[in-house]
């Protein structure tokens, strides 16, 4: 199951990056090669940031996919992809003012912008239908859309994420994953049309084992040279290494594939991203497992490999980030006109919901900065990279962010800057890795039992499946899906309650346990609830989910192992709440304001969680 979450992993976060740093360096020009340096280069500075003057609408609901990305002119575009199509702003000075939203396209189906070389070309559309799909795309036609034009030659087959880029004569291409043959491989098409007609599929990736391929990044020289970067799961002793073809007619036919990566053991390389630079050097990024942390477990770091021969082989691997708690994932590479190299990446290091990190080299890869925080939010709030201008001759930037610092999805941004910023206050790092010392909210003492399933019947009847699916086994409810599988417990409602038992991580896919707390419905019927994730290795996060957005409320450090039952307490009034797991106290909040009473449910992400002897006691 551990690929197939790979990809899943890769469809929701992914896409952050699809449509920014491929066009970032379709201006980068560095004249030569460069040598390496003998020390490595300061970090940069990051301003304090601030917020775009960008509203988004009211009743809009963002499906995931926003961006900032710079135009012809030095403009900045931001676009917003809704529920209604997606919403453009343009800012002609750097961020600091935003033109207001205009709709550029409105579909049935969910519309993804593609902008291309700092221009909006099209959209992509998706349509998911029984054994199959379609990928479609709609050019831009002054301010108009042509009818969607299928890029796929079969609706035989599911398909996962797929990217695009151009060259310097206007073709479009597009690579994405594809199961057409029952096992997903790396399938390309192309446009010289500008996306009005596609040509002949062709796969792209030469395994004959009939593995997985997937998470395919694609980038042209303007030589009319293409290069195709994935993870490939061929070697099962090696699981899933970094691959990379090149064609040199167009996409017609690709040369063998050559592995980037050069490591050899039983681990996992992930989420690939290249760049390539006017004298056809490649420089490629990946997250990596090949390290251990400070606790000993397998932890994910942000590696680095070039090729000076067109990728018929790789330099030996450097690693950028020093991962040693938490996942560092999800890599994005731009280059400078003077040939720097700059890197991004999410982090789980110093805040278990995500930061953005960034590391730069000036000597083609050889030695990078030290890595430094891009994001300031003193809240412990997500955080997406979702483009921005830049690099320029001068390595300076201007990045943008989704935040939730205000409870609501907002666009951030921040530049680079020769000095520190003073008006820029950093966030301390929260680096614990057992339980805080955080005080209980509420002293609840146990009353009468309100509900108690020990499964023992190896019953299911008292709870009503949401999605997944949910079995029951040896006195043990289970739950997995190819989503977020969840449960809830009949029709019984509760305002002030102990909900306690026992869970389990799967011992093969271990991810999460969920506990869901005050489950009920809006009048569009759409589910509203607090949920406790208990991730595995990382510890526990807080949110509340209205509808459409989730707001982060609090999280805490704790080491959950795989295949080890932990027992978990959640104690509820007033608003208040503490939650222990194995009497240690984990989280302690008075914000749960928005919902007074409600179901509870338990769940699992994508891999199957564990649960037994759930019981529901009121508080006096």
């Amino acid at each position: 199951m551990l690929p197939r979450f790979l990809q899943s992993l890769s469809r929701c976060r992914l896409s952050r990056f699809i449509f920014l740093w491929a066009i970032l360096t379709f201006a980068c020009k560095p004249e030569t090669d460069t040598m390496p340096s003998s020390s490595p280069p300061p970090p940069v500075y990051f301003s304090k940031n601030w917020k775009a003057g960008i509203d988004f609408p009211a009743g809009a609901e963002l499906n995931g996919r926003c961006g900032i990305i710079p135009g012809e002119n030095g403009d900045l575009i931001t676009f917003l992809s809704t529920n209604n199509g997606f919403l453009q702003s343009i800012s002609r000075d750097k961020g600091i003012t935003w033109s207001p939203l205009k709709s550029k396209f409105t579909s049935d189906r969910t519309a993804v912008p593609i902008f291309l070389a700092g221009r909006l070309c099209g959209a992509i559309t998706s349509e998911k239908i029984a054994n199959g799909g379609q990928l479609y795309f709609h050019a831009r036609k002054e301010e108009s859309w042509t009818e969607p034009s299928p890029i796929r030659d079969t609706s035989w087959g599911d398909f996962s994420i797929y990217t695009m880029t151009t060259d310097s004569l206007d073709n479009f291409y597009c690579t994405w994953g594809d199961w057409r043959e029952g096992n997903p491989d790396i399938y390309f098409s192309s446009s010289f049309d500008r996306g009005k007609t596609w040509n002949a599929n062709v796969r792209i990736d030469d395994d004959q084992t009939g593995q997985e391929q997937n998470e395919c990044r694609l980038i042209a020289t303007s030589a009319g040279a293409l290069y195709a970067f994935w993870a490939d799961n061929r070697d099962p002793e090696t699981l899933f290494d970094i691959y990379c073809s090149s064609s040199s007619d167009g996409g017609k036919n690709w040369h063998p594939s050559t592995k980037v990566n050069d490591d050899t053991t039983h681990t996992f390389q992930t989420f690939p991203f290249a760049v390539v630079d006017a004298n056809g050097i490649l420089y490629a990024v990946w997250s990596d497992y090949r390290d251990k942390g400070a606790s000993g477990d397998i932890l994910p770091n942000i590696y680095f490999s070039r090729s000076a021969n067109g990728g018929k082989s790789w330099s030996p691997n450097i690693r950028i980030s020093a991962a040693r708690y938490e996942h560092n994932l999800f890599p994005a590479l731009a280059l400078a006109e003077n040939g720097q190299l700059h890197c991004m990446w999410t982090s789980t290091e110093d805040y278990i919901r995500s930061d953005i990190f960034h590391s730069y080299s000036r000597d083609g890869g050889n030695l990078w900065s030290e890595p430094v925080q891009v994001n300031n939010n003193l809240e412990r709030v997500p955080q997406r990279l979702i483009g921005g201008s830049g690099p320029d001759a001068e390595g300076n930037m201007v990045l943008g962010l989704l935040d939730w610092r205000e409870g609501q999805p907002a666009i951030y941004l921040t530049k680079t800057l020769a000095h520190p910023d003073p008006a820029r206050v950093e966030r301390k790092p929260q680096r614990n890795t057992t339980s805080p010392a955080t005080k209980p909210v509420l002293f609840a003492k146990p009353g009468e039992t309100l509900f108690h399933d020990d499964f023992a019947a190896d019953s299911s009847s008292r709870w009503e499946v949401e999605s997944g699916t949910w079995v029951c086994q040896d006195q043990t409810y289970i739950g997995y899906g190819t989503t977020e599988a969840r449960s809830f417990a009949g029709s019984l409602f509760w305002q002030d309650y102990i909900f306690q038992g026992r869970f389990k991580l799967d011992p093969i896919d271990h991810r999460s346990a969920l506990l869901y707390l005050r489950v009920t419905k809006d009048k569009e019927e759409r589910l509203r609830y607090y949920r406790l994730s208990n991730y595995f290795r990382t510890g526990v996060t807080l949110e509340y989910f209205d509808g459409k957005t989730r707001l982060p409320l609090a999280d805490a450090r704790y080491p959950f192992q795989k295949d080890r039952w932990y027992e978990f307490r959640t104690e509820i009034k007033d608003g208040r709440l503490n939650h222990f797991i194995n009497d240690s106290l984990l989280i302690a909040t008075d914000k749960l304001t928005h919902l007074s009473r409600g179901r509870i449910g338990v769940g699992a992400f994508f891999a199957p969680a564990y649960f037994k002897n759930l019981q529901v006691t009121a508080v006096k």
